[in-house]
């Protein structure tokens, strides 16, 4: 008697050898997914996994690279693999609002403002006489300022 035949009855291996299903899209998926997470890549989410011949090629999205994987399909093993770093797209400068421009000419005007005052030598107390009313130049900086505010308002209506 043999130690072979003697360990497990040849009934039983002819009876529990089943022939492996093929391997699907998913299961390569997840093999790939497996094998990533051993490498300690973390990924983001898999992109593709198609069949070519008998290799399923899975792609995946890692955090700041791409992760093309060959797994054989009658074997399950990786036959090869590449990771390849992401290249990062330059940001232009961020626009500012509509409102924060806004804000920021107002700013400029009142700093430009203040300066002509300064070289002008015009104290604030003549500035303050200017709003009493006491004098006819709060009227025509008025009237000059109400087209301003008129094309301001047309500007902001318009977009």
């Amino acid at each position: 008697m043999s130690a072979e035949s003697s360990l497990i009855p040849e009934s039983t291996l002819a009876h529990d050898i089943r022939p492996e299903k093929p391997l699907n899209a998913e299961e390569a998926t997840i093999t790939v997914l497996d094998f990533l997470g051993r490498l300690g890549k973390s990924v983001v989410t898999p992109k593709s996994a198609t069949l070519n011949g008998d290799i399923f090629v899975v792609e995946v999205d890692l955090k700041k690279a791409t992760a093309t994987v060959r797994v054989n399909s009658t074997t399950r093993e990786i036959t090869e693999y590449s990771i390849k770093p992401q290249v990062e797209e330059t940001k232009p400068l961020p626009v500012p609002s509509r409102r924060s421009l806004i804000m920021m000419l107002g700013l400029i005007a009142a700093i430009c403002l203040f300066m002509v005052f300064r070289f002008q030598n015009i104290s604030t107390g003549n500035i303050l006489g200017l709003i009493d009313g006491s004098s006819d130049l709060l009227i025509i900086g008025g009237i000059g300022i109400v087209p301003i505010i008129i094309l301001l308002i047309w500007w902001r209506r318009r977009s």
